[in-house]
């Protein structure tokens, strides 16, 4: 985190004005695209979950957020933006590990989201499955 502050210490204030100015015009996207649909529907990840220690700090701290951003691609849209979003585990691969789907919907649609994972859950049960690594 050091490393990000450092980093911020050579941003200007324009610079800083030009990453919000990014940020609401995805957001922006984001609104027009709900005016058509009602979920935005991707994988968690971008890619298989991947073996412990993958993701391990490694002393660049810009290195692993290009490492983390490949592995999950998709899921940073709604944290930017604030938009309601749920990861479901409805599928499994051949080795047993689940795979998320992430749902994310209109600006206050929490209830949409809600109500769609509990039917999901009702048509694909997933509280009585453990990948072969879990903690209980």
């Amino acid at each position: 985190m050091w490393a990000f502050g450092q980093r911020g210490l050579s941003l200007t204030a324009a610079d800083y004005l030009l990453a919000v100015q990014d940020i609401q015009s995805q957001v922006r996207n984001l609104s027009e695209f709900y005016e058509d649909y009602d979920i935005w529907l991707t994988t968690t990840l971008g890619k298989p979950p991947v073996e412990l220690g993958t993701l391990v700090y490694n002393g660049d701290p810009f290195e692993l957020r290009r490492r983390m951003a490949e592995f999950s691609p998709y899921t940073y849209l709604a944290n930017a933006s604030g938009q309601p979003a749920i990861s479901l585990p409805l599928y499994w691969t051949d080795e047993n590990l689940p795979v998320g789907l992430h749902f994310t919907a209109k600006m206050g649609r929490e209830d949409l989201l809600l109500r769609l994972a509990a039917r999901l859950e009702q048509e694909l049960p997933w509280n009585d499955k453990r990948p072969p690594v879990c903690a209980t």
